[in-house]
């Protein structure tokens, strides 16, 4: 998971985008959700009380990001473009070209699409987020 102040941004813009160019609130609230909200599923209950005892940096084996995964990617894609959300859908695909550049994915395994994007990034791109 990326620190939250490189996803900020990035998800306000096109929040911001989706408002004005005529999407309405609820395109900009699904452009905040799909752009900065879905890392809500990187907490499980166990994950929660390790941040309260302070590991912070413990991994769940075997668990999954379930919004960071092709599966979830399609699923953003149909969604918008059946609503025609397209704010939205570029908040999420920004919101996984960032993940993908962190390496720390590739030691939790929990964020499967991230990953596998990771070989694609220039090492001048590729950053830890220290989380």
């Amino acid at each position: 998971m990326a620190k939250p102040q490189w996803h900020v941004p990035s998800t306000a813009a096109c929040a911001v985008l989706a408002y004005s160019v005529g999407g309405g609130w609820q395109e900009a609230v699904a452009a905040s959700f799909s752009g900065f909200f879905i890392d809500f599923d990187h907490l499980s209950f166990r994950r929660v009380k390790n941040l309260f005892e302070g590991r912070w940096k413990e991994y769940i084996p075997g668990w999954i990001d379930y919004f960071h995964t092709w599966q979830a990617a399609l699923f953003f894609l149909a969604v918008s473009a059946y609503l025609g959300w397209w704010f939205a859908f570029v908040s999420y695909i920004i919101h996984v070209l960032i993940d993908g550049a962190n390496r720390e994915n590739l030691v939790s395994h929990e964020a499967p699409l991230p990953e596998f994007l990771f070989r694609f990034y220039p090492t001048w791109l590729i950053y830890r987020s220290g989380l």
